[in-house]
């Protein structure tokens, strides 16, 4: 992905490579979903980060 889509969310379909990008991972697999509504594994990723999402505040326990 390029620079500009950091932190956006990007759903793939596993089985096929087709994939739809949005700012919110609901969007993102709305977006797949409209183009192939059969996907059925679906991967979903944040561009720029190894997680979707994160528990606790930033920096951890204090």
């Amino acid at each position: 992905m390029e620079f500009g889509h950091h932190g956006e969310y990007v759903a793939i379909d596993v089985d096929s490579g087709i994939w739809a990008m949005s700012v919110d991972a609901l969007s993102a697999a709305d977006g797949l979903r409209a183009q192939r509504p059969e996907a059925l594994d679906v991967f979903l990723l944040r561009v720029g980060y190894r997680a979707l999402h994160h528990f606790g505040r930033p920096g951890g326990p204090r």
